[in-house]
């Protein structure tokens, strides 16, 4: 995760808009570095990043195997 107004690391909230919580889950997060890990099946997923100050961005993707995905918020 970028911050596209600083440029630096961002800590950020994570999730996916379709993978429901059903248990009460939690957003994930970012770790200092700005990175995160998730395993996904195959498919269409849509992300979503929200900073501490409330910008957030969507972006649409495709998994298929293990890659790495630049997230910049405006």
């Amino acid at each position: 995760m970028t911050d596209g107004r600083t440029g630096r690391i961002a800590k950020a909230r994570i999730g996916f808009t379709n993978i429901p919580f059903l248990n009460s889950e939690k957003p994930f997060q970012t770790n200092q570095q700005g990175y995160f890990f998730k395993v996904l099946d195959p498919g269409q997923y849509t992300i979503f990043a929200q900073l501490e100050d409330g910008r957030q961005v969507q972006k649409v993707f495709n998994m298929n195997g293990a890659q790495a995905l630049d997230v910049v918020i405006p």
